[in-house]
């Protein structure tokens, strides 16, 4: 009777509001975002005149999908996110996001995609880590010449050549370009990785492996966990080695290494025995036992869905302009610069939205509350 009773008082997962908001954002959003990939598909001239009957017509397409998708999640709403309840969306996102970024960092080949994502990562990980993190970004643009100084050195492609290094190679504006772009990409990859770190905690890898790999997400945490505390005991032994005249920058050369090489020796004494230490604690608390569940006090929400929607209309349109060859560049044996038009535009803007979505998001959340301290 007990069990009847509460499997009777439990909430649905899907209510009247979700369901209107699932058929909303597929007339209004998704619908309108499909029509608009295929008039820069199939359209060979693309104006007012010629793309509205497109969206009038894919109008009444939209609005029969909508009802589809509103009676299917009446009828089977609940029972697939039962099913699915393993899956965890809010960290994932997290995770789909620095995904997107950073293989467009590396994939796009076009100056000015490049500049958005590298602008936009500096800002990101300076907001996120302050002034360490400008110190970092700024340390990489020297690295960035080195290394299209060495590439350009190496590879004599291009047409345009600059002089020649003291062997006879021709030194190439190309590659010298090619060289900057492909530290450039490097380098944006090295600064969204920083916010990867900043962003995604010990917790978040836990509770998005919790129930698919319960020991993938306690290594991967006990990982996490045990970087900073490295260096943390590093500094430790260095300083307690200090007082007995023993430390990493007292004495001659010689000494020096060998207080190093004492320094490092002690640092794996204490990772076998903090690791060793770690094991039998969570040994003891059963963390790999069959059947261990997994606690989170997540509800996936509206503006949660709202966050995924603008996320993937993001994906949508750079993957658009991506497929359409917008992201492309030649630099080989010649530069062809591919001015911004109307798809390379669309799909810049699609990838600058992406970007700056998540730095967006903060300072809208820091607005909201400082607006609400103000009204306490």
């Amino acid at each position: 009777m007990g069990e009847k009773t509460k499997q009777s008082t439990k909430a649905p997962l899907f209510g009247g509001r979700e369901l209107l908001f699932s058929q909303r954002e597929l007339l209004l959003l998704v619908g309108p975002l499909l029509d608009t990939c295929s008039v820069f598909l199939e359209l060979s001239v693309i104006n007012v005149r010629t793309a509205w009957p497109r969206y009038v017509s894919g109008f009444w397409v939209n609005l029969s999908q909508g009802v589809c998708t509103f009676l299917t999640m009446v009828i089977f709403g609940n029972p697939l996110l039962e099913k699915l309840d393993r899956v965890k969306v809010q960290y994932a996102v997290n995770f789909l996001f620095f995904a997107a970024v950073i293989y467009g960092s590396v994939a796009f080949q076009h100056p000015v995609f490049l500049a958005i994502s590298c602008l936009c990562a500096f800002a990101f990980s300076m907001k996120r880590n302050g002034k360490r993190a400008v110190i970092f970004n700024l340390c990489l643009l020297p690295l960035v010449v080195c290394f299209a100084l060495y590439y350009s050195s190496y590879h004599h492609f291009g047409v345009t050549v600059l002089k020649q290094n003291f062997i006879g190679n021709n030194l190439t504006v190309e590659s010298f370009v090619y060289g900057m772009v492909t530290g450039l990409r490097a380098a944006a990859v090295c600064m969204w990785l920083s916010c990867l770190f900043r962003v995604v905690s010990s917790d978040k890898v836990l509770y998005l492996f919790g129930r698919v790999s319960p020991r993938l997400s306690l290594f991967l945490t006990i990982l996490l966990r045990f970087i900073p505390r490295i260096g943390r005991e590093a500094r430790k032994i260095n300083l307690a080695q200090k007082g007995i005249g023993r430390g990493s920058n007292q004495g001659n050369v010689f000494r020096r290494l060998v207080n190093c090489l004492r320094i490092f020796s002690m640092l794996i004494t204490w990772m076998i025995s903090a690791l060793a230490l770690e094991s039998d604690s969570m040994r003891s608390r059963g963390s790999l036992l069959r059947g261990r569940t997994a606690f989170s006090i997540y509800r996936f929400d509206n503006r949660d869905r709202a966050f995924v929607i603008a996320l993937f209309s993001g994906i949508t349109l750079t993957a658009m302009g991506a497929i359409l060859g917008a992201t492309t560049m030649f630099y080989n044996p010649r530069i062809i610069w591919k001015p911004l038009e109307n798809l390379s535009a669309v799909t810049a803007a699609g990838y600058a939205a992406l970007c700056l979505l998540p730095m967006g998001l903060e300072f809208w959340t820091e607005y909201r509350f400082q607006r609400a301290r103000r009204k306490v």
